[in-house]
């Protein structure tokens, strides 16, 4: 499987808009999206500071704004094959 760089939202894609929670199933996606060797990371226009602990507790997901280092870590793992 080819692996890939993915961006979440967090209000309406990983924290649902009207129970502000983020489902089991998402939780569970996420998971195995790491597990199976992909990229995941926070896409938002809030500062690291105003996400919510929820979010910050999963720790598979990765919040950085340097997109060299997203770019670098991409084009290492096309160099590999993945």
């Amino acid at each position: 499987m080819r692996k890939k760089v993915i961006f979440f939202d967090i209000d309406g894609t990983l924290i649902t808009e009207d129970t502000q929670i983020i489902p089991e199933s998402t939780i569970l996606s996420l998971k195995k999206a790491k597990e199976n060797g992909h990229l995941l990371f926070i896409n938002t226009g809030r500062t690291y500071c105003s996400i919510p602990n929820k979010i910050n507790d999963l720790k598979f997901l990765s919040y950085d704004t340097d997109i060299t280092k997203i770019d670098k870590l991409y084009n290492t793992m096309l160099k590999q094959g993945s």
